[in-house]
């Protein structure tokens, strides 16, 4: 598990340009995909400022709406754990004008991203909460962050903008102060200062909650037990399936001996097809580099028997699982460009969800061809199956397919 952590790098920022474009005719970088529009968007005429929310009253309701979501970055999300910062968009091309995103509701949110092609990962829209009563996360002291930052504008519900400053003249907010979330080791610094200075704190966005977030390849302590105690006791399950019964389907009797029962290989993969791939892979990591070794090594025979007939199972159940997938990933040195092989092994991802957590480039697999035509351009002996961070699950190719 260390190498392959240390091999993605997770945690690591990725600071390249995003895009975005909403507006035909609006130049946008942010996060997606496609050309950008050349920019015809006035925002100053004849020394006049033209663009603002014309309603003073809109702008006043904005600060106490509770229904309030922001757009915010997917290059900068933290997918692990579900929570990223707001997304600065450049309207002004070479001439750096820079807007926050803001929407009266979160299908608002969900269409403008699905109108402007933003990238949305896994199906993961990077839509973040405002919390009018959270000191850290209300649109005052997000404005007030932004606007030290130099960013000028907010679009409003994909259509309306208006000047941050203008905003807190019509509110009458003036002498704004800020709130930013502190790492434990800056707090205790800043507690080692005799004079605490406004310039000593550094000037970031808070982390915002992903809305409606939920890691789908977490696996919970509570759950890795129940996979466990599955994998060990064979509990019996909706089918009514007995732990004998199991062993039997595997060719095994109770006293861990081969049997000549002629039972359905397709029977112990479908025990185990329920499971998704992420707890399959956790399956085969336990098996693999935890069970099995400790069986050799203290001459478990009849658990060696066992768990290496289970691990050829979960073999089969992987393969059809990731032949489930419409699109599954490898990955490339981000400079070369060249696929990834390490030790004979390449690397195959069911999700793009951590792409922007990694130091690797993402290359789409689309099909069971591809897939194969994968492992035959790296002459793979074995495929790495992961989500990203979490459990690997090393699979042997197919005999069918070498």
């Amino acid at each position: 598990m260390g190498f392959f952590n240390n091999l993605f790098g997770f945690g690591r920022k990725d600071k390249t340009d995003e895009k975005c474009s909403s507006n035909k005719n609006v130049e946008t970088r942010g996060n997606g995909s496609g050309p950008s529009e050349p920019s015809n968007l006035i925002f100053m005429e004849n020394g006049k400022q033209l663009i603002e929310i014309v309603d003073d009253q809109l702008a006043k309701s904005l600060l106490t709406d509770d229904n309030l979501y922001m757009l915010l970055s997917t290059k900068k999300a933290n997918m692990i754990n579900g929570f990223s910062f707001p997304y600065v968009g450049n309207k002004g091309g070479d001439n750096v004008i820079l807007f926050l995103f803001v929407f009266r509701g979160l299908e608002k949110a969900q269409q403008y991203i699905d109108d402007c092609g933003y990238e949305v990962l896994d199906g993961v829209y990077p839509i973040g909460k405002i919390t009018q009563s959270d000191k850290f996360f209300s649109l005052e002291n997000t404005l007030s962050i932004a606007n030290k930052l130099g960013v000028r504008y907010v679009e409003l519900d994909g259509k309306e903008f208006f000047d941050i400053d203008w905003f807190f003249r019509v509110n009458k907010k003036e002498n704004l102060s800020l709130n930013i979330m502190l790492k434990k080791e800056e707090v205790e610094e800043l507690e080692g200062k005799r004079e605490l200075s406004q310039d000593k704190i550094p000037v970031r966005f808070n982390p915002i909650n992903i809305v409606e977030y939920n890691n789908p390849y977490n696996i919970t302590d509570d759950r890795r037990k129940e996979l466990v105690d599955f994998l060990m006791n064979c509990p019996e399950r909706k089918g009514g399936i007995s732990n004998a019964d199991f062993m039997s389907l595997l060719g095994i009797d109770t006293l861990g001996t081969r049997t000549a029962i002629n039972q359905s290989r397709e029977e112990s993969v479908q025990y185990f097809m329920p499971l998704n791939l992420a707890e399959i892979c956790f399956l085969n990591s336990i098996v693999q580099f935890q069970i099995l070794p400790k069986a050799q090594n203290e001459g478990l025979k009849e658990d060696q028997i066992v768990f290496e007939k289970v691990l050829d199972v979960i073999f089969e159940v992987t393969w059809r699982k990731l032949m489930e997938k419409k699109k599954l990933f490898t990955i490339a040195d981000r400079t070369t460009k060249e696929l990834l092989v390490r030790e004979g092994h390449a690397y195959v991802l069911y999700t793009d969800l951590f792409k922007y957590q990694g130091s690797f480039d993402y290359v789409e697999i689309n099909g069971k061809e591809e897939l194969f035509n994968l492992v035959s351009k790296t002459n793979a002996k074995a495929i790495v199956v992961t989500d990203g961070p979490s459990y690997p699950a090393v699979i042997p190719i197919p005999k069918e397919n070498i």
